[in-house]
């Protein structure tokens, strides 16, 4: 059996696996059992048995618990606080204000500790109760987005599908890139974004066959 038939195989496997609505590294692993069970001669339990456990068994991650601990000190003696009350002059006028805070935590706890785990764990613990009483959103949809914000979130998706100089995709054209994000119009993208774009690449292109939007 060739190598193009078995990972098809495999794949349609992990996809059934998924859709069953099973944790993601509980398909990977079931996947991989397949692959070793069926299309080679290697025992499956006692592979996959340590490979869990060498990715278990880190130093790295016995210092995970320390990390958590050390947010939660910040978190409870108001230096986190004190950090947002320090940096709020500087940043207060710099677009995204107070949120690039994370920005800067995370680079110079990131190079302290050496793990992102730890990183998003003690800066979230931090930073998140922080923002939530200053009176930043959670949660928002619709027209409660800023508008600059939904604005520039569909001009990144048409440029990123037209532009050539992403090496993971082939450039597309203009009309199947707006055929893309009229798609997504009402879910993903602001549905008045939408027929902003579409009008204006109507009007340079000179094409009236270009997808039309409906909101949904």
């Amino acid at each position: 059996m060739s190598t193009l038939v078995v990972g098809s195989i495999l794949l349609a496997v992990m996809m059934a696996v998924l859709t069953l609505g099973a944790w993601i590294g509980f398909g990977l692993a079931f996947t991989g059992w397949v692959g070793m069970a069926f299309f080679t001669n290697s025992p499956p339990g006692q592979n996959l048995a340590t490979a869990i456990w060498q990715s278990v068994a880190s130093w790295e991650l016995a210092a995970l618990p320390m990390f958590v601990w050390m947010g939660e000190i910040l978190f409870r003696t108001n230096l986190s606080a004190q950090m947002f009350v320090g940096l709020a002059p500087w940043l207060g006028r710099v677009p995204g204000r107070l949120l690039h805070v994370n920005v800067l935590a995370c680079g110079i706890f990131g190079s302290v500790s050496g793990s992102s785990a730890a990183t998003a764990v003690t800066v979230g613990k931090m930073t998140v109760p922080e923002l939530k009483r200053r009176g930043y959103p959670d949660g928002i949809s619709g027209t409660e987005i800023p508008l600059v914000a939904r604005i520039v979130a569909v001009a990144d998706a048409y440029e990123a599908m037209v532009s050539p100089d992403r090496p993971y995709r082939l450039p597309r054209s203009p009309e199947l890139a707006l055929e893309e994000i009229v798609a997504c119009s009402g879910t993903q993208f602001d549905p008045a974004v939408v027929e902003a774009l579409a009008a204006v690449l109507r009007k340079g292109l000179g094409d009236d066959e270009l997808p039309l939007v409906s909101a949904r």
